[in-house]
């Protein structure tokens, strides 16, 4: 059975908080046998923080850095298995370079979106919407923005430029973009690139349905640029932003 400061530490982590942006992370579980599942929301500390330039992690962001819960983290701290020190405020504290060293000795990967190198974000639009999107190429000198208002383009650069990311709009009369992003979702090389969907028409069966295609998040035009931001940020927390003013 644990003790009663575990069980009064379970419940500091179990709480949710759900107001606003700036939400944090929150955990649940159904017990305290089990291990909490972290959900990352939107605000400091979550997805969109850039661990990778970072040499120290909070145990929040080793836990998003390992995906395992800020739970798991302090249960490796407690026992010896991963270094940590303590700050003067009582904060625990991990260096980069000791949590990669851990996952390495316990043959874990190290995640993809955290390891260094460009980003590559490929965005795919009829040129009035380029026009609003061409602003992604200032914001991080860490990710490689290609725009084109060409499908033919497009497919040859999901070959040649690889990326990570695909922006696509989802209104244009030039090709589908729905059928695009169900056939790269089906495709054994492009079915691990991230699809986001941009679309005026914002009904829920439209959103339904791009679901179903294998978009992933889908933006309402006129583009909000802060919001499209700050969920770049999330996705690439590895890259440095030049926007650090904007949340």
């Amino acid at each position: 059975m644990p003790s009663s400061a575990q069980r009064a530490r379970f419940s500091e982590t179990s709480a949710p908080v759900t107001s606003g942006w700036r939400t944090g992370v929150f955990c649940r579980a159904a017990s305290w046998r089990m291990s909490p599942v972290c959900i990352a929301r939107r605000g400091e500390g979550g997805p969109g923080s850039p661990m990778s330039s970072r040499s120290v992690l909070t145990t929040w962001q080793a836990g998003r850095y390992c995906r395992v819960s800020p739970y798991t983290i302090r249960h490796w701290i407690n026992t010896g298995r991963l270094p940590a020190y303590t700050t003067p405020g009582g904060h625990r504290r991990i260096r980069r370079q000791d949590l990669d060293a851990f996952l390495l000795t316990n043959h874990m990967p190290l995640p993809e979106d955290f390891q260094s190198g460009r980003r590559r974000l490929l965005v795919l639009a009829e040129k009035n919407l380029l026009k609003e999107l061409r602003e992604i190429e200032r914001w991080s000198d860490d990710l490689q923005v290609t725009l084109t208002a060409s499908a033919f383009e497009g497919g040859l650069l999901m070959a040649s430029f690889a990326p990570h990311l695909l922006l696509v709009d989802l209104d244009a009369r030039a090709w589908d973009g729905l059928s695009i992003c169900r056939r790269l979702r089906e495709g054994a090389g492009t079915s691990h690139v991230k699809l986001v969907g941009v679309t005026r028409n914002a009904r829920v069966e439209v959103l339904e349905e791009a679901e179903k295609s294998g978009i992933q998040h889908c933006f309402t035009a006129p583009l909000d640029g802060r919001e499209l931001f700050r969920f770049l940020r999330r996705e690439f927390p590895n890259c440095r932003w030049n926007r650090s003013d904007l949340p």
